[in-house]
């Protein structure tokens, strides 16, 4: 009896400090996959890319004079700085050095609503 009430004690203050045993993760079903609303969320900071041209023909040519990532993206995307509904997304803002004309590019792997489930 002394032995059990020493476990429940370790217990409780292992539930406590948040080290209790985690139970064993199962294996989620395809489905569970497709409709797990974190496999469609990508980090827009990652997601975005902006490249500056000079030119016409140097944007023709798929060719940049310099590229790079953005540090913030909550003024567009929200406090969480993320964009939902897309797999594998890319987003390229081409801009134009001296004018800052753009041109956006994106694509994707999936999308929400583009498997059975969804529809």
């Amino acid at each position: 009896a002394k032995r059990l009430a020493d476990e429940g004690f370790l217990k409780t203050i292992a539930d406590r400090l948040g080290m209790a045993e985690q139970p064993a993760k199962r294996q989620k079903t395809e489905n569970e996959q497709k409709t797990d609303p974190e496999k469609w969320i990508t980090g827009a900071n990652e997601a975005i890319t902006f490249k500056l041209v000079k030119s016409k023909e140097q944007f023709l040519r798929g060719e940049d004079c310099g590229q790079f990532k953005p540090a913030f993206t909550h003024q567009t995307f929200g406090e969480e700085e993320v964009i939902g509904g897309y797999r594998g997304l890319h987003i390229t803002i081409w801009l134009h050095a001296s004018t800052l004309a753009a041109f956006i590019e994106s694509s994707f792997t999936d999308e929400v609503g583009r498997f059975s489930s969804h529809k």
